[in-house]
């Protein structure tokens, strides 16, 4: 079930070693004003996931790195309780860890797919003999694994609003924040989901997700256009 793209896999590729300051000048942000363009210096191997599903545990393990920060691309995280699916879109800056498994017995199966090609940054030995340095990066990334927490913890929540047109309305600026552009129309949101993908994301069944989505749209909240979404009618509170 994937949310946009298709699910054809292929062997991760090296990429080309990526500058930190390259990645996301925003790592630097708690640095000393002149150590920064040391710090940004650093160099991490970068490695390219082809469109399909991919193993972060395999994937992370043979640069001996502890987590991935995607730089390009989106990420789906899908997992599967007997005939019920959760999914999760990670985007640029978002982190993956290396993990082999969904941690819980109560998941029936769970997987990682890349849509379309994904450029991903290894933070392993050499992030962190830099950090040895500048603790500061570290403190930056344990900040981003707050904000990836905080955003889940958003989606749980979501998911609890009795009404499915609130939780997708609530879901699609969620999505905005990462991805959205304000325009005098609205907040244009650039991306293209399967009624069943957006399901899986608010907790609903896909017809109960076409007939919400047909409010929300007469209702004039939200607008469906080739490529993405306008959205119109601010997030429930």
């Amino acid at each position: 079930m994937p949310a946009v793209g298709g699910s054809t896999a292929a062997p991760p590729g090296p990429g080309a070693r990526v500058r930190l300051r390259e990645l996301d000048p925003d790592f630097l942000r708690f640095v000393d004003e002149d150590e920064r363009k040391r710090a940004g210096d650093l160099l991490l191997p970068g490695v390219d996931v082809e469109e399909g599903p991919f193993d972060p545990h395999v994937l992370l393990s043979e640069p001996d790195a502890f987590c991935g920060v995607v730089i390009s691309g989106m990420v789906n995280r899908r997992m599967n309780l007997n005939a019920h699916a959760a999914l999760r879109v990670l985007g640029p800056g978002a982190i993956i860890s290396a993990v082999d498994s969904s941690g819980s017995d109560l998941v029936t199966s769970s997987e990682w797919v890349a849509m379309g090609r994904v450029r991903l940054a290894m933070v392993g030995a050499q992030f962190m003999r830099a950090a040895s340095r500048w603790p500061e990066l570290q403190r930056n990334l344990m900040l981003r694994f707050a904000d990836q927490n905080e955003q889940l913890a958003t989606q749980l929540a979501l998911c609890q609003l009795p009404r499915v047109e609130d939780r997708l309305l609530g879901m699609l600026w969620l999505l905005a924040e990462s991805w959205g552009k304000v325009t005098s129309a609205g907040t244009v949101l650039p991306l293209h989901f399967t009624h069943e993908a957006l399901g899986a994301m608010v907790g609903a069944r896909r017809p109960t997700v076409t007939l919400a989505l047909g409010e929300l749209a007469d209702r004039g909240a939200v607008i469906q256009r080739e490529g993405g979404w306008l959205l119109i009618e601010p997030p429930p509170r």
